[in-house]
């Protein structure tokens, strides 16, 4: 972990270089440096308690948990569970299908409210909250920096999930840059942030093939990617990841359900 106080602009960066499978990066401004050190913590530990909750690579997390006992009973699960799958219920319905953390299963899934319970009803059912943990993990920490009434921040988990909070205070607006990544010379687009969230999705060299399409359960194997720009980090992050499936007027139908500032669909990089 890099931590360092810039005295000079009340600037504190805090990056850890691998933490919810990517770098993350804080940019804190407008306070003391012990002040934002506790701020930095609380964020670090927030971060470090959803990943112990999503990470379905780690045996003991909730979600891994949940794999392996909801096909032979159902499984309580606590509030912050239970408003999550809740929440990706409603994206699953939003997005017509096209977003789903079963990956096609989304109907085996039996949840029970009057006891907070996940049943599956098919052995096939693997909950996946990649294309949502980075998202709902930015949603929480701007939480997290309301309670503590910071108004000038930068979340950066890898480039590609990018929460501005507030103007920049030394240039108003927060410019993030999206590049090829076939070619990270070709600037493809800047974009001025202000108070919004950016998700970016895509295959990328290291990672061609790798986003599944729900419905036909298909790889999307082309040279595509995404970006989403609006005020609500989950929402980005998982209309980001639903661009690479869609078809373009599928997602244009699915962005009416949303308040969104910008995207852009790549098809041919």
């Amino acid at each position: 972990m890099y931590t360092h106080f810039y005295s000079s602009s009340n600037l504190y960066h805090a990056s850890v270089p691998h933490l919810m499978g990517t770098r993350f990066d804080v940019l804190l401004f407008g306070a003391s440096e012990v002040f934002l050190a506790d701020v930095w913590k609380d964020i670090y530990e927030t971060v470090e308690r959803l990943e112990s909750i999503f990470n379905r690579f780690d045996a003991t997390s909730t979600v891994s948990l949940l794999n392996a006992r909801a096909i032979h009973s159902p499984v309580h699960v606590d509030p912050l569970m239970w408003n999550v799958l809740l929440s990706a219920q409603h994206y699953n319905h939003l997005t017509a299908g096209l977003f789903d953390i079963t990956l096609g299963f989304a109907d085996s899934v039996i949840l029970d409210p009057a006891v907070h319970t996940v049943a599956f009803k098919s052995k096939d059912v693997s909950l996946d909250f990649g294309g949502y943990a980075k998202g709902f993990a930015l949603q929480t920490i701007l939480d997290t920096l309301a309670a503590h009434s910071i108004t000038s921040a930068f979340l950066n988990f890898g480039d590609s999930s990018i929460t501005a909070l507030g103007e920049h205070p030394l240039a108003s607006t927060w410019n993030v840059g999206v590049s090829n990544p076939y070619n990270k010379e070709q600037l493809l687009v800047n974009l001025p942030l202000i108070n919004q969230s950016l998700s970016v999705s895509g295959n990328m060299p290291s990672h061609p093939v790798h986003i599944c399409n729900p419905l036909d359960r298909t790889f999307i194997d082309s040279r595509k990617m995404s970006y989403v720009v609006a005020a609500n980090p989950l929402d980005v992050e998982v209309l980001s990841t639903v661009a690479m499936v869609a078809t373009a007027s599928q997602f244009e139908t699915i962005a009416l359900n949303f308040e969104l500032d910008k995207y852009k669909i790549y098809n041919e990089l």
